[in-house]
């Protein structure tokens, strides 16, 4: 199937949107938390992947949620039950070789404790790596507070073999 870049020579490409939104509106999550929608109501989460793709989305980007990994007191579950959750539903939700699978990186909690680059980088790469593991399409660098941290989270995602521009 043609990648993201492949996608965008050719013109637009519309990804999924409103997951968060949709899930909070059908009163299965709250906005705070909604990632663990993936565990706690997966039929839901793959429905509205199945409504996205049937709607147009080339892009489904699964619900994942890092910027709370070794933070576990706020929530129940932990970020990588999440994202393989979510990965794992998106992927399900594809049409044939039509839609491509986005997961995320995001802040992190390392960053946030002033813990330095090397640490910060390792926490990035741990993300990563599970995406790497999963057969993703690519990954999108979101919910980045800090010109630094995002800089550091890019110098990783170019070890991933995937394009990153």
């Amino acid at each position: 199937k043609k990648d993201l870049l492949q996608r965008l020579a050719e013109g637009v490409v519309v990804g999924d949107g409103g997951m968060c939104w949709t899930l909070e509106k059908r009163g299965y999550a709250s906005l705070q938390y909604t990632p663990e929608a993936a565990l706690e109501h997966g039929d839901a989460v793959l429905q509205i992947h199945r409504e996205f793709v049937h709607n147009s989305a080339e892009v489904l980007q699964a619900g994942t949620f890092w910027s709370r990994v070794g933070n576990g007191e706020d929530f129940d579950h932990t970020g990588e039950n999440i994202s393989a959750c979510s990965l794992v539903l998106a992927a399900a939700a594809e049409a044939a070789d039509s839609v491509l699978v986005a997961g995320a990186i995001t802040k992190t909690r390392t960053y946030a404790d002033g813990r330095g680059r090397e640490a910060v980088q390792e926490e990035f790469k741990r993300q990563l790596d599970f995406y790497v593991k999963n057969s993703f399409d690519f990954v999108v660098a979101e919910y980045l507070d800090t010109i630094e941290e995002t800089v550091w989270g890019i110098e990783v995602l170019k070890t991933s073999g995937k394009p990153v521009k």
